[in-house]
């Protein structure tokens, strides 16, 4: 009987504190009424020492109606990138990368019905950035990096026009047999 009554009794707790959490941790009541646009509203002048949401340019961190430009999004290419590392006919080692687009604001889907053809050349610049030698050594270095974004960046404005504003490589993982 008892071994019916614990699991019972552990479910209760659980639920109590779930619901205990959720109040303390809720959004408090002078909020309730406001979305997250009129929040912001209300904050005024105040605002210019905060940092900006997130998804915002940090050098465009006005609203579009106050300077007229676009905010941005990010679109995170939906796996990884394995890119083998061939020396003398033979698989060396691998490299993983994860990779993000920043776009602008509103274009994210157009960008991302995209992504197939975006995944093939994102391979081809990697594989040829292996293939002369780019992910040998320090290949973390900041001119290997940068080369590496500018080449991304240029193939990813050739299938997706100038919505994608940046190239973000989130991870970058070498594995050496």
């Amino acid at each position: 009987m008892k071994t019916f009554l614990i699991p019972i009794f552990l479910l209760f707790v659980g639920v109590g504190g779930g619901v205990g959490a959720g109040i303390m941790l809720g959004p408090s009541a002078g909020t309730d009424d406001d979305t997250p646009a009129e929040a912001e509203a209300d904050v005024g002048s105040d605002s210019a020492e905060e940092p900006p949401a997130m998804g915002q340019d940090i050098a465009a961190s006005s609203t579009p109606a106050e300077n007229g430009a676009r905010g941005v999004e990010f679109l995170n290419m939906t796996n990884q990138f394995v890119v083998p590392l061939v020396k003398d006919g033979q698989v060396n080692g691998i490299i993983v990368v994860a990779i993000s687009l920043e776009v602008v604001e509103g274009t994210i889907a157009d960008v991302h019905l995209r992504e197939p053809k975006l995944r093939d050349r994102f391979l081809q610049v990697l594989f040829n950035h292996a293939n002369n030698g780019g992910f040998e050594g320090n290949f973390t270095d900041f001119r290997y990096i940068k080369s590496l974004k500018e080449e991304l960046l240029r193939n990813a404005q050739v299938v997706a026009g100038r919505d994608v504003k940046d190239v973000l490589i989130l991870d970058l993982v070498r594995q050496d047999p």
